[in-house]
């Protein structure tokens, strides 16, 4: 579709008011989140730029003093199928009985589409933020397999 009105918009074929009643959006190709036994998608596929969302998580470990964020895109929930992009991570959590740590994790996807994602531990106020620029995704070793 864009490029139709995009040919009519340079061509001079297309009627003024058929063009300019378009709107182009760019979209997610693939839905993002995150992913440990099970994917858990924040952004889905299609969505439109830009676009943010939120997840609550907690320890679920008695003592853990880290968590591991694995950022996946895909099309499927199975994980062999998973795209991985980059991790984020929040290290030395004072050692607390599981569930006490609570972090935000948030995924932004700017009008440019770069992917930032931030967690913050919400007891302690530590936070860390990764930015991915999503031009060349990583195959996941899992991902690869299935091409075989």
């Amino acid at each position: 579709m864009a490029q139709a009105v995009q040919a009519a918009a340079l061509t001079g074929n297309g009627k003024g008011e058929f063009i300019q009643d378009y709107t182009l959006k760019d979209i997610t190709p693939l839905a993002l989140g995150v992913a440990d036994k099970k994917f858990m998608q924040l952004i889905p596929r299609n969505s439109i730029i830009p676009v943010d969302k939120k997840l609550e998580l907690c320890t679920n470990i008695d003592g853990q003093i880290l968590i591991n964020l694995p950022i996946y895109e895909s099309d499927s929930s199975i994980p062999a199928n998973l795209n991985f992009l980059s991790e984020c991570s929040i290290r030395d959590i004072p050692p607390a009985p599981k569930h006490v740590h609570k972090f935000d994790v948030f995924f932004e996807i700017d009008p440019d589409g770069i992917l930032s994602v931030s967690a913050v531990d919400k007891s302690t106020g530590q936070n860390r933020e990764i930015i991915i620029n999503r031009d060349k995704p990583k195959k996941s070793e899992g991902m690869q397999r299935t091409k075989r």
